[in-house]
């Protein structure tokens, strides 16, 4: 009577890491988020970490990463969600304070237009030396908005 609705099977997934990747260096790297918390259609593959979208669409994507025991030399560390269609430069930051007891959270959230079969997943690059990210309270969530 209130005109809201819930769908059981609207694409809807969070996941996130259960580990630590470690002595990630100067490149491009897809972040393992291994384990949901839920995934209402099945959309999210947690061995590739990759979501797919099931329905053309408007999806929100909201991605956060903690990284921390950086090794030296690093010059700056992006995040991005890549879609099927392009790349969404979420967060950066210049790196020009880490060292090894640092912590550091990246966080974006975008709504990409997406076709049916489009995929998206997020990676972090990262410019000289090397650092881990401590997955366990980092995550990966999406939903279709419209």
């Amino acid at each position: 009577s209130a005109g809201i609705m819930t769908r059981a099977y609207t694409p809807c997934f969070q996941a996130f890491g259960t580990g630590t990747q470690n002595s990630l260096g100067d490149a491009t790297y897809t972040v393992q988020f291994g384990s949901e918390t839920f995934d209402l259609n099945a959309d999210y593959n947690n061995s590739t970490y990759i979501f797919t979208a099931p329905v053309t669409g408007k999806y929100q994507f909201n991605v956060t990463l903690n990284m921390n025991n950086y090794q030296t030399g690093i010059g700056y560390s992006w995040m991005k969600l890549v879609t099927s269609n392009r790349e969404h430069y979420l967060a950066i930051d210049g790196g020009a304070h880490y060292d090894a007891a640092d912590y550091n959270n990246l966080t974006g959230s975008v709504v990409c237009d997406m076709d049916s079969g489009d995929t998206a997943k997020a990676q972090l690059q990262l410019s000289g030396g090397q650092a881990s990210i401590i997955l366990g309270s980092s995550s990966f969530s999406g939903n279709l908005v419209a």
